[in-house]
């Protein structure tokens, strides 16, 4: 095998909470994430000589992009290339790990906004583990991709997908349900510690990104982590066990407040998202997207047209995707 090609899927943080701050400058946290089907896509060709080359654009074209979000701030979507580029820092890492001597051409199709919370950079970096293993004949379950993809990012091991233990099936998983297969987790520590989570239905999102990217440095800078945190507990006891009318009233993201802080035009967001329908509308992650519970996807897909004739044009649908995502 030559060239793989694979969805790399966005994530939403259905409850976000900080427990303490580390020595290492990072947040120790809880939050329950879930992937969806808005997806980048990754094409991976091996190289016969050793070099490494990551490109990326916006689909269909940055244009295109700059016509739906005209008040971007300038250079804010210009994507990284090359060695600026989170896959290459994890290709490259993951290459010296494993002295592979080959090259690759890495390119990525990107839909997932950026600056948004929802992941992109880190699953690309997940997805491209997966497929240099595979087209150097390194196991999938072989451990030297999550130790990678820990070393990498905080939200990189969820976009690998459970692990294979048995014994750490959540309670209520339901094998012959495909939503339980992978498409949601509790991340602890700094996000790497994982434990999958099931879905007892599907759950119709609506998502939408605002022109004001953020940057998660900024919104940690200011963040406050609380006396006494709240608990996700009864969040994932009902995503396991129903009902799911209940789930819009337990979710909960830390981070909502200083990000509108940093961001005043996202209480305008989440307030039509709110007025048009959608419960439990919350911010995803650092932001700036945000997203809310529709009743079914076909509601959804309605409110998300509505929302984007009403000036938020990167307003979309979405559903829980199963993780990982096949690479073909």
């Amino acid at each position: 095998m030559q060239r793989v090609i694979m969805k790399s899927p966005a994530k939403l943080n259905l409850f976000l909470e900080l427990h303490r701050r580390r020595e290492d400058g990072f947040h120790e946290l809880e939050t329950v994430m879930v992937a969806i089907d808005r997806c980048d896509q990754l094409s991976i060709t091996r190289r016969d000589d050793s070099e490494l080359n990551v490109t990326a654009q916006w689909s269909p074209s940055q244009a295109a992009w700059e016509q739906q979000l005209p008040g971007m701030p300038a250079g804010s979507l210009d994507l990284p290339q090359g060695e600026g580029n989170l896959v290459y820092q994890a290709v490259q890492r993951f290459r010296q790990r494993c002295q592979i001597k080959h090259g690759f051409d890495i390119h990525i199709e990107k839909t997932i906004p950026a600056g948004a919370g929802m992941g992109g950079a880190s699953s690309n970096a997940a997805c491209s583990l997966r497929g240099v293993a595979k087209l150097s004949q390194i196991p999938l379950s072989d451990a030297r991709i999550r130790q990678t993809a820990a070393e990498i990012g905080s939200d990189v091991p969820f976009f690998l997908g459970p692990t294979t233990d048995q014994d750490a099936k959540p309670e209520g998983s339901d094998a012959s349900n495909p939503l339980t297969k992978g498409s949601a987790a509790l991340a602890t520590g700094r996000g790497e510690q994982l434990a999958e989570v099931a879905l007892a239905a599907p759950i119709s999102f609506v998502v939408c990104f605002p022109p004001h990217p953020l940057s998660t440095a900024a919104v940690y800078s200011i963040c406050q982590v609380p006396v006494n945190p709240c608990s996700a507990e009864e969040l994932l006891s009902t995503m396991a066990k129903g009902p799911l009318e209940k789930l819009s009233s337990l979710l909960f993201n830390r981070l909502g407040k200083p990000a509108s802080t940093i961001c005043p035009p996202m209480a305008d967001l989440l307030e039509s998202m709110r007025s048009i329908g959608l419960n439990g509308c919350q911010l995803t992650g650092s932001g700036s997207a945000c997203f809310g519970i529709a009743e079914s996807l076909a509601d959804a897909n309605r409110i998300a047209t509505e929302l984007s004739k009403a000036g938020y044009p990167v307003s979309f649908a979405a559903s829980p995707l199963p993780l990982p995502t096949p690479l073909q």
